[in-house]
């Protein structure tokens, strides 16, 4: 997974970006 995609989810809640 690339920074500009957490980056991007970063708006969003999301426990399986924060995992992964």
């Amino acid at each position: 997974m690339t920074i500009q995609h957490i980056q991007k989810e970063a708006t969003i809640p999301h426990p399986v970006i924060m995992q992964d």
